[in-house]
């Protein structure tokens, strides 16, 4: 499983999508079977997606992957399905590196939240809390 999340079948990937992923993924490990495959699996995809994804500069991660027909890479703002991932990861595995990362991308959702849209406004006051947990 090289990259989770939505793919084009062009080898693009939709980072928000793949966030959602993650957040299905963490689910099914917490609340109906904590099978060994899916923290390697998440921690891949962060890793990848910090070192190709992540715009220092605005502080959020590409929009996709790749320039497609519906969209370009231009950087959205940080989701909040972003950040669990690595807020989860970093409760799973103790390793600071992934609430570093995790902090960084709260800051760009503070920073640069966009919450004029009822979908963006929701995604960062009715799932914010899950970061805040996982962090702890």
């Amino acid at each position: 499983m090289a990259r989770i999340g939505l793919r084009n079948g062009k080898g693009r990937t939709g980072n928000y999508m793949t966030g959602l992923m993650h957040d299905a993924l963490i689910k099914y490990y917490t609340y109906v079977q904590a099978d060994a495959r899916i923290p390697p699996a998440i921690k891949k995809t962060l890793d990848w997606m910090w070192s190709t994804q992540w715009d220092t500069g605005v502080q959020a991660f590409k929009y996709v992957s790749e320039p497609m027909s519906t969209g370009g890479t231009t950087p959205t703002g940080p989701e909040p399905a972003d950040r669990d991932g690595y807020g989860w990861y970093y409760s799973y595995s103790g390793n600071a590196t992934y609430r570093t990362q995790a902090e960084a991308i709260f800051a760009g959702g503070v920073a640069g939240a966009w919450l004029d849209g009822y979908k963006q406004f929701n995604q960062n006051y009715c799932q914010g809390y899950r970061y805040l947990f996982y962090r702890q």
